[in-house]
């Protein structure tokens, strides 16, 4: 390790407190980890940089978890959410002592934040497969979409290009030209 300027600028202070025989020159001497077999090199041989490894959890995390699924029995709230999911509306009715129309919207949620788990959230695609632009209305900030060359298209033009790859006519459904 070459160090960096702080590094030099320590060494540098320290050199001349030495030369001035200073009582503290001593606290400026850099500490030097002791590594007797070798372990610490090898391992910055390897390119080891130190840390957790990728993945790993904290450990107050990991503590706060245990403690609350001790708590709850064991189940995640995934599970006691689904057991409430479980009753129907109807039930949700029964046991939360609400009408049934709020009951069936909590109960759709409760089955939309549960589906989340099973399926993977779909994003728009056009004619071709691919992931369609978004358009997005600013007002007093952006004017239009950026196209791949570069250019930029009012997005009343993405919303015609839209509506033909909608009515079949993909043909017709590249990239608009700028307004000139």
């Amino acid at each position: 390790m070459t160090g960096g300027p702080i590094r030099e600028a320590v060494k540098g202070a320290a050199a001349s407190i030495a030369r001035e025989g200073g009582e503290q020159a001593a606290l400026f001497d850099l500490p030097v980890a002791s590594d007797p077999s070798g372990e610490i090199a090898a391992a910055q041989a390897r390119g080891f940089k130190g840390g957790r490894p990728k993945g790993a959890q904290n450990l107050s995390t990991r503590q706060l978890r245990e403690f609350l699924l001790a708590k709850w029995g064991g189940r995640t709230p995934q599970e006691r959410l689904a057991q409430w999911a479980s009753l129907g509306p109807e039930g949700l009715a029964r046991a939360l002592h609400i009408d049934l129309v709020d009951a069936f919207d909590r109960w759709v949620s409760l089955e939309r934040y549960l589906g989340e788990f099973f399926a993977a959230k779909m994003v728009p695609v056009d004619a071709d497969g691919k992931p369609a632009p978004a358009i997005v209305v600013s007002i007093g900030g952006q004017t239009g979409h950026v196209m791949s060359s570069g250019e930029v298209a009012a997005p009343w033009m993405y919303v015609e290009q839209d509506q033909r790859v909608i009515e079949g006519d993909a043909a017709q459904s590249k990239e608009p030209e700028p307004e000139t």
